[in-house]
């Protein structure tokens, strides 16, 4: 069994004096695992997950207001991917992942501050075997997608900051984030249904004080967050609220 192998990354982009920053980078992993197959009787130790990813992009800063805009593709392939509940678990031999982010953060005006961020998979199976559900047989999974990762991911989120009179150092915040469709079962044959989901947020702070309520899932809506298998699913988090409070000296 492979003990040990070297990992890295590099990376290279330019600046232009307009703000734009174009650039490349490729990575690679390695992640040792503990475990064995289960598939069709197998009972052999889980060999280590190794990963390789390229991707290009470009970042602009523009000059007109502080902000930073990212769009990029990106090309990942790993090998050796853990698949199924905890009492199936079998590797995967090859999964590709292909797709494109795209992110902003800006403060729009001296009040209004933007966060949005997308991204679009493209999954595939290249190598590996899995289990019919119905008969548990050893079947071919290339071709097929991963379950557990949606196929797209999406969030926005808008917050407002009193600066002067009587409501000066209160934020409030709102947004809203879609969580896709994605594979409930290898093969594919049902999907976990798409969610939107809305977040809202409460901060005052004064002198050296900050006051602040940050409530996910608003509206407590019931979700399924992913599923291994038609009767290993799990539900998304419900409404979940939290206070802090700070002070700085």
């Amino acid at each position: 069994m492979e003990k040990g192998r070297f990992s890295g990354r590099a990376g290279l982009g330019y600046e232009f004096e307009n703000g734009i920053v174009p650039y490349v980078s490729v990575a690679s992993t390695f992640n040792p695992l503990i475990g064995y197959n289960s598939v069709g009787g197998v009972n052999e130790p889980f060999k280590p997950e190794t990963g390789i990813q390229y991707e290009a992009g470009i970042k602009w800063s523009p000059t007109a207001f502080p902000a930073i805009f990212t769009a990029s593709v990106f090309d990942l392939t790993k090998k050796n991917v853990v698949s199924g509940p905890f009492n199936a678990q079998n590797q995967i031999g090859e999964v590709r992942s292909r797709g494109f982010e795209l992110e902003a953060q800006a403060n729009l005006t001296e009040n209004w501050k933007l966060l949005a961020a997308f991204t679009a998979y493209d999954l595939e199976i290249q190598k590996g075997v899995g289990a019919d559900p119905v008969t548990g047989a050893p079947v071919s999974l290339k071709g097929e997608q991963p379950f557990l990762v949606p196929e797209v991911i999406g969030s926005a989120f808008l917050d407002y900051t009193f600066t002067a009179g009587q409501l000066k150092g209160l934020s409030l915040g709102g947004g809203v984030r879609y969580i896709g469709k994605s594979e409930a079962t290898q093969p594919n044959t049902v999907k976990v249904p798409d969610a939107t989901l809305v977040d809202a947020a409460v901060r005052y702070q004064w002198d050296n004080y900050k006051v602040s309520l940050n409530v996910t899932n608003l509206f407590d809506k019931r979700f399924v967050s992913g599923c291994q298998g038609i009767n290993v699913c799990s539900f998304g988090e419900g409404r979940r609220a939290l206070v802090r409070a700070s002070y700085t000296w």
